[in-house]
């Protein structure tokens, strides 16, 4: 059953999820719990409705591995959370971890009895931003380190981790902010997102010393990113939240071995599917409502498109028909708020006693 959600927070979800035309121009530094939330919420019905998907249930298990080690205020990293989930890690189950001040996460999985890390940028440059045509083409992971638990003292080796990881959360690492020249003198620019090298060289540099850098699968995602303000200190840019838990679900879904690309595609119709239900009961802007309609039938377009050729693969209907439903639904307000809009505004004519004066004046003319 999807939670009810306050107005404002789904307001919040609407911009990061859909990106619609009209966004905010300066940063909304709110939590980015009801996000997560909402995720969770989603995928746990989607496990209610596959109940034999390993592929769904590895997926739910990593974000509530999510939503349990950034637990802190700020959502930061817990320390002993961390390390309690790292020790008791089940195998194939993922631990995603969101180093906040390091613009970075790491993506922690149990495989064949090893420990398998993975890191990756979260929010990209401005530069890379303002300076791309249409999407902007990312990878996913950066580095991979494996590490042999057999030969590791892990009693030792995961406090460890988990303690260094909590601090460069909550820790900015100093030359790593882009610097911007004023007032005769170089200063950081809080405007820009922060380079990931603190993780991808620093931390993974010590990881290497007890492991060794492993080839994985990777994703390649055409990302939609903004860097917005007007009048403000700090920008609006898309949640690294939301792009965290897209790529979790993307790389535990296609690599689960009864997962694939199309899976994820049917788990993120759902998903906004949900979060139009919420808009529907929360009684949000008609606008708002018309965006999220558009999207979601564009991106069922797209998945009946994949799968149009290729007789193997067929869109579950599963998954698919709860969105179709609330689409319906929504199409349904929609045009009746239109009516009721047209009705309050029309103008009723008299056109019986006009067209009686126009018949007299015709007869005194004669």
């Amino acid at each position: 059953m999807q939670a009810k959600i306050e107005k404002d927070k789904l307001q919040r979800i609407f911009h990061h999820v859909f990106l619609p035309p009209q966004l905010p121009q300066e940063a909304d530094d709110t939590s980015d719990s009801p996000l997560l939330l909402a995720t969770i919420t989603a995928m746990r019905a989607i496990e209610d409705i596959l109940p034999d998907s390993l592929a769904i249930k590895y997926a739910v298990v990593a974000l509530e591995n999510l939503q349990a080690v950034n637990s802190l205020s700020g959502c930061a990293t817990s320390e002993h959370v961390l390390s309690q989930r790292l020790l008791t890690l089940g195998e194939g189950h993922t631990i995603p971890i969101h180093i906040r001040s390091q613009n970075a996460a790491i993506v922690v999985t149990r495989q064949r009895g090893n420990l398998v890390f993975e890191e990756f940028e979260l929010s990209p440059r401005n530069e890379a931003v303002m300076g791309t045509r249409g999407r902007l083409v990312r990878d996913f992971p950066g580095l991979a380190v494996e590490i042999d638990l057999g030969t590791t003292d892990m009693a030792n080796f995961i406090p460890a981790v988990a303690n260094m990881l909590s601090t460069m959360c909550q820790q900015p690492v100093p030359g790593m902010q882009p610097q911007s020249k004023k007032a005769r003198g170089h200063h950081e620019e809080i405007r820009d997102t922060a380079h990931p090298a603190a993780i991808s060289e620093l931390l993974f540099g010590f990881l290497r010393g007890f492991g060794n850098l492993v080839s994985v699968s990777a994703i390649s995602k055409n990302t939609r990113e903004e860097v917005l303000w007007k009048d403000a200190e700090v920008p609006w840019r898309r949640c690294p939240t939301w792009l965290l838990i897209r790529v979790v679900l993307q790389l535990t879904l296609e690599r689960s071995p009864d997962g694939s690309r199309l899976l994820y595609k049917e788990t993120m119709v759902f998903f906004m599917g949900q979060i139009l239900q919420s808009s529907l009961e929360g009684n949000l802007a008609p606008e708002i409502l018309h965006t999220m309609n558009s999207k979601i039938v564009r991106r069922m377009c797209k998945l009946y498109s994949m799968t149009e050729h290729n007789k193997e693969k067929a869109v579950n209907q599963r998954l698919i028909k709860p969105a179709e439903m609330i689409l319906e639904k929504a199409a349904k307000i929609l045009s009746d708020q239109w009516e009721d809009t047209q009705q309050q505004h029309s103008r009723k004519l008299d056109l019986d006693t006009l067209r009686i004066s126009t018949l007299e004046s015709k007869a005194a003319d004669q």
